[in-house]
């Protein structure tokens, strides 16, 4: 990928956002298209240079956890007495 282009896709509002929105897609394709495009994003040196530091963290989770990953969500069951 040319430098010109991860600065737009990385410069433009929100596009970063929505890519990293693991919600945004469902299907198996669309989920392993996005990731194989943030890893290009993340394996460059010039990204935390054009969204900084908190922004590159966060490109860089998403890359370490996969493209399948869910956060787990746990719930407490209250017995009544």
């Amino acid at each position: 990928m040319q430098v010109w282009g991860r600065t737009e896709i990385l410069g433009s509002p929100g596009f970063l956002e929505f890519l990293l929105n693991r919600e945004s897609e469902r299907e198996k394709e669309g989920k392993e298209a996005k990731y194989e495009l943030l890893v290009e994003l993340a394996s460059s040196g010039d990204a935390k240079e054009v969204i900084g530091h908190d922004q590159d963290f966060l490109l860089r989770e998403y890359v370490r956890l996969g493209p399948f990953y869910v956060a787990a969500q746990s719930q407490v069951a209250f017995q009544s007495a």
